[in-house]
């Protein structure tokens, strides 16, 4: 059969068995180590497995920084004079502060500005919020 100058490989040898671990004279299992035999490492007798169940644990973490985060932080939706957009914050009530607010402020005076540019180009200037 032509395979169209294609060399084939040759079948894998077959792989070395891995090394069995045989019990010793006491019952318990010995792996060979590069220990000498006056520090050999023994396995541990039969014991139960360990679970740690993560993701309970970062799941109640979480409720409790949400509900925390529910006491201090109130969302206010506002309309922006300048640019009569909807805009939403979450303030610190604590503070004051802003945590977070969409759209961010670049972006309110980016908008801002390319309505003024929109207004010009069109020959009929826009009155800022702050003016009337």
């Amino acid at each position: 059969m032509d395979i169209g100058g294609i060399k084939l490989a040759p079948a894998a040898a077959s792989l070395p068995a891995a090394n069995r671990v045989e019990p010793n004279a006491s019952g318990t299992r010995a792996v060979e180590t590069e220990l000498p035999r006056t520090e050999a490492v023994r396995a541990i007798g039969d014991s139960p497995a360990v679970r740690v169940d993560i993701q309970q644990d970062v799941a109640q973490q979480q409720r409790q920084r949400e509900e925390q985060l529910r006491t201090f932080i109130q969302n206010r939706n506002l309309v922006d004079p300048r640019t009569r957009e909807i805009v939403y914050r979450s303030v610190d009530t604590r503070t004051g502060d802003v945590v977070h607010q969409f759209p961010d402020e670049v972006r309110l005076k980016l908008r801002e500005y390319l309505n003024t540019m929109r207004d010009l180009d069109a020959g009929t200037p826009r009155r800022s919020a702050r003016e009337a």
